[in-house]
């Protein structure tokens, strides 16, 4: 079946969770054998950033750690956030993946070295509360991200990544 341009923007407008009546339309143009999926609960990640961070040699446990804490992000915001949705504090985190809360702390601080990861204060719904955010270049939850995201985090590249090791080494 040939689609003009027109029914192309629209079938790619409602993939992207465009308004949701222009899914019933997208969802009519697919065969049988495809199936949308809600996608409200997925994370977004960057593949060229995690090669990036993969290249640098970034131990397995803290991708494993930088993984589990994002599996509840607040939307837009990349909140680190725990199953009763509170932000994720260093004793939560330690208690989640069964490690000591100083072992946590360790790991956490080398995900902040290179720049994954995100330790300060907020008063967005949380008061004024110290909360972890993910750096949206390399993982993020939502479309569109908050302002203040873009003053915490830098794009990730091999050479931003490099430097970083360096010069924390």
């Amino acid at each position: 079946m040939e689609l003009s341009l027109a029914q192309q923007n629209n079938a790619i407008t409602a993939f992207l969770g465009g308004p949701s009546t222009l899914r019933p339309f997208f969802s009519n143009l697919m065969d049988e054998e495809f199936h949308l999926l809600p996608y409200n609960n997925y994370i977004m990640l960057n593949l060229e950033c995690l090669n990036a961070i993969l290249s640098i040699g970034i131990k397995q446990v803290e991708l494993g750690l930088l993984i589990s804490i994002c599996s509840n992000l607040l939307v837009n915001e990349n909140i680190c956030l725990q199953d009763n949705n509170e932000p994720h504090t260093t004793s939560s985190i330690a208690k989640l993946t069964g490690h000591s809360v100083q072992a946590t702390k360790k790991k956490l601080n080398s995900l902040k070295k290179m720049d994954l990861l995100n330790h300060s204060f907020t008063k967005y719904k949380f008061g004024q509360k110290k909360v972890y955010r993910v750096n949206p270049h390399i993982i993020r939850k939502g479309v569109h991200m908050n302002s203040i995201l873009a003053t915490l985090f830098n794009d990730i590249t091999v050479q931003s990544l490099m430097r970083k090791k360096q010069m924390s080494t």
